[in-house]
Formats: C-alpha cells, sequence, structure tokens
C-alpha cells in the first residue's frame, strides 16, 4: 500500500501535467503536506558522502536543478521516491540551488522529497540565509514552515537578519524573521554587526524603527540590548546623523515626537532628512489632524524665546509640502500664531502661504483673528505687514465694532487712526472711558483730534466720571491730559470727588494744584480726603509684606501732604471716628507708629497754637 507521501507527489505530479497553469492548486496542497520541524543541519561538501550514489545520476539531476528548464527540473523531484534515486548529499544541494535561483514551487519540491531544511553550503549558508539575502520572501516563508532556524550562522557569522537588510525596502524580509520567536536581534557577525548597523549603514529609516520597536519590547532593561544601540548610535555618529538617530530612539524608546524634537532644536537638516527618507510621514494624515506648519508655530510659542534661520527654514519645508495637508479650520489661528511669535519675517511667510492657499471669507477669517491678536498686542511693524499683505485689512472692520475698543485697549495708535481716517461713529463716552481706564494717552489724543468738540463736552460735565477713573488708573499724563480738557477736580460721581480715589502722591499734588478741595465731606459717611485715606488702609493688612510696606509709606505722605493742605485732623465719620482713631485700629506696623506720630504731633501742635491765640 502507497505511503501518504507517495499519494501526494502522485497527485501533484497529475496536476502539473493536467493543469499546468494551476501552480496555486498545487501549492495548497503541498501546504496541507505535515511540517516537518528539524533542527538538524547537513553540510553539503564536494567529498563523497556516505549516501553513494552513481556520479553520472548526481551530476544529471544537479545539473538538471541549476538549469534555466524549471519544467524539466520540476518534472524530475516530482517523480516517486523510488524513481528519483538520488541521495540526501544531493537533494541538499539541490535545495540550496533551488533557493539561489529562487524557484518556490521547486523548493517546495525538494522538501517533499525529505531535502534538509537545515542543510548547508561550504560556506555554511542555509536555504534560509541565502534566501534572505536574495530576498525571496515567500520561499523563506515555506523555509520557516518546515522548521528552518533563523538563528544559523554562516562561516561570516552572519544571521537570516543581518543578511536580510541587503538594500533600502526588504523590510518584508525582516518582518518575516522578526515574527519568529526565537529570533536572536542582537547576534553579531565576525566584523561585531548587528542587525541595528546594517540597517543604519543602508540608511533604511522603516527597518530600524521595526528592530528598535521589536527589540525594545523584547530586552528592555538588558545590559546586551544597551549596549547594541550604544554600538548602533557610535555607527550613526560616524555617518553623521547621530541626531537623527537620537531622535528615533526617544520616538520609540520614550514615545517623543521625532518631529517635535528636531523642531525645538532648530534642526532644519535633520528634519529634512526624516521627511526625505519616510519616517515622519507625508501621507496617510487625517485632513482633521494638525498641519505641520501649525504645529511647529505652536511648538516655538510654548518653548522657544526667538525665533533663528533656521526655524524660518523649518516653516517654509513645511509650507512646501502644506497642498497636500492643508486644512481651512485647522489653519484658521496661523496668523495668531505668527503674531503672538513677533518675528516679522516669518509673519510676512505666513501672509504669503495664506494668501496663496485661501481665498474669500476663509481668508477673511484668518486675517480677522490675526487682527484681534495683534489688537491684544500691539505692535505697528506688524500691523504694516498686514497691510502690505492685504491692502483692504480695513474693510474687515465694517461690521465688527468691537476691534476699535481693542485698539484703544491695547493702544493702537496708528489702528485707531486708520479706523477713525474712514469717518466712522463711535461712541465717544465708552471710547474716552476705554483710553483712560487703559492709561492709553496716545488713544486719548487721537480721540480729541477727531472729536474735540464731543470729547470736551463729555469731559467737561460735572458729574463726568473721567477724572475719577483716571485718578484712580493712576497715570500722572492721564489725569494732565483730562484736567488740560476742562474736567472739573472737585466734580462729584457717586458721593466721591477725585482726590478721595488718590494713591500716589504726584497726583494728589497735581490736583491740589488746580484747586483739590481736601476738606470737601460727601456721601452718608461724611468722608473727607482723610479720613478715606486711613478707612482704605485698614484693608492693608491682607497685602503682602512688600505691597503692605509700599502702601504704609505712600498713605504717610499722602497723610502730610492732605495736612499741608489744611486736612481737618478731627473730622470725624458717621461712626465718630477721627483719622487718628482709625489709625489706632490697624494691624500694627513700623508705618502706622509712623501715622500715630504724624498725628499726635500734628493735634498737639494745633491745640498748642490754639492756647496760645
Amino acid at each position: 500500500m502507497a505511503s501518504a507521501e507517495s499519494k501526494m507527489v502522485k497527485g501533484l505530479k497529475i496536476i502539473k501535467k493536467k493543469y499546468p497553469h494551476q501552480k496555486k492548486v498545487a501549492l495548497m496542497r503541498l501546504r496541507k503536506s505535515p511540517r516537518i520541524v528539524s533542527r538538524k543541519r547537513t553540510t553539503v561538501t564536494s567529498k563523497e558522502s556516505v549516501d553513494t550514489e552513481p556520479r553520472s545520476l548526481a551530476e544529471h539531476f544537479l545539473s538538471v536543478i541549476t538549469s534555466e528548464n524549471n519544467e524539466e527540473a520540476l518534472a524530475l523531484v516530482t517523480d516517486s521516491p523510488k524513481d528519483l534515486n538520488v541521495t540526501q548529499t544531493s537533494l541538499n544541494k539541490a535545495l540550496l540551488l533551488a533557493c539561489r535561483k529562487g524557484n518556490k514551487f521547486l523548493v517546495q519540491s525538494l522538501l517533499l522529497n525529505k531535502a534538509d531544511v537545515n542543510c548547508t553550503d561550504a560556506r555554511e549558508n542555509t536555504p534560509l540565509i541565502i534566501c534572505a539575502k536574495n530576498g525571496f520572501v515567500d520561499i523563506a516563508r515555506v523555509l520557516i514552515l518546515k522548521g528552518a532556524n533563523p538563528n544559523c550562522r554562516n562561516t561570516q557569522g552572519d544571521t537570516a537578519l543581518i543578511l536580510s537588510i541587503t538594500k533600502p525596502g526588504s523590510q518584508h524580509m525582516v518582518n518575516l524573521l522578526l515574527e519568529q520567536k526565537e529570533i536572536d536581534l542582537l547576534a553579531k557577525n565576525n566584523l561585531g554587526k548587528t542587525c541595528f548597523i546594517k540597517a543604519i549603514e543602508m540608511l533604511d529609516f522603516d527597518i530600524i524603527k521595526i528592530l528598535l520597536s521589536q527589540s525594545e519590547h523584547r530586552y528592555r532593561g538588558l545590559s546586551g540590548y544597551k549596549k547594541c544601540i550604544v554600538d548602533a548610535g557610535l555607527v550613526a555618529k560616524k555617518l553623521g546623523f547621530l541626531k537623527i538617530f537620537n531622535y528615533m530612539l526617544k520616538n520609540i524608546l520614550k514615545k517623543e515626537s521625532a518631529l517635535d524634537a528636531a523642531v525645538l532644536n532648530s534642526d532644519f537638516k535633520s528634519l529634512k532628512f526624516l521627511l526625505d527618507y519616510g519616517w515622519i510621514k507625508k501621507k496617510g494624515r487625517s485632513r482633521y489632524d494638525e498641519s505641520y506648519i501649525m504645529k511647529a508655530l505652536e511648538l516655538y510659542k510654548n518653548k522657544k524665546h526667538s525665533i533663528n534661520e533656521s526655524d524660518i527654514e523649518i516653516v517654509k519645508l513645511f509650507i512646501s509640502i502644506a497642498n497636500d495637508e492643508c486644512d481651512q479650520y485647522g489653519e484658521n489661528k496661523i496668523l495668531c500664531l505668527g503674531v503672538e511669535l513677533g518675528n516679522s519675517p516669518l509673519l510676512k511667510l505666513l501672509c504669503q502661504y495664506v494668501n496663496k492657499i485661501y481665498s474669500g471669507k476663509s481668508l477673511s477669517d484668518i486675517y480677522y483673528n490675526g487682527l484681534e491678536t495683534l489688537l491684544s498686542n500691539y505692535k505697528y511693524e506688524i500691523l504694516q505687514i498686514f497691510l502690505v499683505n492685504r491692502p483692504n485689512l480695513m474693510s474687515l472692520c465694517n461690521t465688527r465694532d468691537h476691534l476699535i475698543k481693542d485698539a484703544l485697549k491695547g493702544g493702537a495708535v496708528e489702528f485707531v487712526e486708520l479706523f477713525l481716517n474712514k469717518h466712522r461713529e463711535i461712541n465717544i463716552f465708552e471710547s474716552l472711558l476705554i483710553t483712560i481706564k487703559s492709561c492709553q494717552l496716545g488713544c486719548l489724543n487721537v480721540l480729541v483730534e477727531k472729536f474735540e468738540v464731543k470729547t470736551r463736552l463729555e469731559i467737561s460735565n460735572k458729574r463726568s466720571v473721567f477724572l475719577h477713573e483716571a485718578v484712580k488708573a493712576g497715570n500722572k499724563e492721564i489725569v494732565e491730559r483730562i484736567i488740560s480738557l476742562g474736567a472739573d477736580v472737585n466734580a462729584v460721581y457717586k458721593d466721591k470727588f477725585p482726590l478721595m480715589h488718590c494713591s500716589n502722591n504726584e497726583i494728589a499734588s497735581l490736583l491740589l494744584s488746580h484747586g483739590a478741595l481736601v476738606t470737601l465731606k460727601l456721601g452718608v459717611r461724611k468722608l473727607s480726603a482723610l479720613l478715606t485715606l486711613f478707612s482704605r488702609a485698614q484693608s492693608h493688612s491682607f497685602f503682602s509684606s512688600y505691597k503692605k510696606a509700599q502702601c504704609y509709606e505712600t498713605t504717610l505722605e499722602l497723610t502730610k501732604l492732605y495736612l499741608n493742605h489744611g486736612a481737618d485732623i478731627d473730622d470725624k465719620d458717621d461712626d465718630g471716628k477721627t483719622a487718628l482713631m482709625l489709625a489706632s485700629s490697624i494691624e500694627n506696623h513700623a508705618g502706622v507708629i509712623s501715622y500715630r506720630t504724624l498725628l499726635l504731633d500734628v493735634k498737639l501742635s494745633f491745640h498748642q497754637n490754639y492756647t496760645e491765640h
């Protein structure tokens, strides 16, 4: 009775003769054969084997195998085992030859005829090593299924994995070998080269990424692995791309972006290298992913102190590939970042980019967002860049009234002038209030120049709030300008007069020089400027030590000033408390002792003068 293997061989032969075009069917039948797992290595040499056979038969067999006539070779090896009367040595030689030829079907047939899957040639190359070196992935897969040992070495110490890295793009073979759990990634050949070093020498960054990922998973923490990585780094340094190798290590081992690292280090050369060799993928990105340009600008904003030429070159590089990835929504704030970075050459570059890529409402929205950011952190040179690249920039303000408010608040004098030159109507009261509170003297002067009559009427009103707000803001120049426009230094607003808001000796002196009265008492509490001063001083205990000391010193100076201008030391508030009583209730401090001493001296002096008269 014929064996199962003999039947399979005969069946394969019948299939070949009847359906020579259906090799896939034959392969499917072959794959159903039992897997032979053998780690035995049979060395094939030129010496006579113990399995003797007629020399003419062996020579004929091998000559057919090595010939270009694949049909004859297949016909020969697919005969039944008893008809194929050749020794094991010839079968092994034939297998090695078939692997060099890359004939998958012939390899399968020889393996079916008991050829040793781990046999070696004179240089100890196994069939798997030969296939790995030549890139025959399909044959290598067949050999592995039949039990080929992936860690065998030839006379030079090379393994299949080391030799599989023969040229860029050989990652399919590498992936196949790495699927084997027993594969040794740290193996070195006789020259001390590992698969990592070989991949670095080939500049194959896809394979480097695969190897680093697999080795980190398998050998993390092992000293041998660390030494292997260090050696690979030395080779990378010798070849001049140690930085690139370190970026890749951070990417794999620490999960840090290689792109981020290169951008933050202003490393244009390495970044371009990584892009050109596909480490940073330009394709396969979602349209919702942040664009490379936006990513770089965000990194510069959050981590860098200043923009240099390399940074601008990096942005140019990203702009050159932006046509394939630009996203209207994602880059809506691109000019905002450009303004915040404050680098004029960079902003010009970004303006040119958006003008080329976008149009219509999208472009208007981008400039509008940039303008909003500019007005909150105003620089005239930035406005000039916007005006040059977007001549109709001011038309964006037609339906957005809050822009003028932002401009007044940010001191954007030139923008305010451009805005008002279009004969736009604005709320004078509101505009003056914003300008004064923000201490923007330049904008105040522009408003006065454009709307002098209305401005003077608003400011000179007896119940005007403007001088009060100017005193609160603490800007002496603004106070002087408001007074020059006709403001009443004793104008009452909400039961207070301007002097009651003073916390600055210079401004108080200015008000007093223009006729402010320290003896006025207003409101339900009947507070004067002096009583208000000490009432406010009671809250200083909640301040920090530094600010507390400043406030005590200011209070002392203002007390002297008010007393010198006729303040009544015996004035009482609605609770019947005098300035001395209020000072005594303040938390103990060196400044408080000075208050009490000053007030007591003034009081004693007053009584002494009163007695003498």
